[in-house]
């Protein structure tokens, strides 16, 4: 898929050459680019806004600042949750 959004984008080789998935694959390996992994963390990784307040011993207010901010990774799930 990257090649062919590459390709559509005009985008080439050093040597002029299109891209094609050999050529991304190189790349990948050449810059350790992790690969795509579809399956998120397994879910009892996740927690609830109060669980990580808890488990942190914060306020739940203090987790819903700017993930950014406090250094930590959200996702959105279903039922916002």
């Amino acid at each position: 898929m990257i090649a062919v959004i590459f390709n559509r984008q005009g985008r080439t080789t050093a040597y002029d050459h299109r891209f094609d998935r050999n050529r991304v694959g190189n790349l990948r390996r050449h810059w350790k680019i992790p690969s795509f992994q579809e399956n998120p963390q397994a879910a009892g990784d996740l927690l609830t806004i109060k669980q990580a307040a808890a488990a942190l011993s914060v306020a739940p207010s203090t987790i819903q600042m700017p993930p950014l901010a406090l250094g930590i990774s959200t996702r959105l799930t279903a039922g916002g949750k």
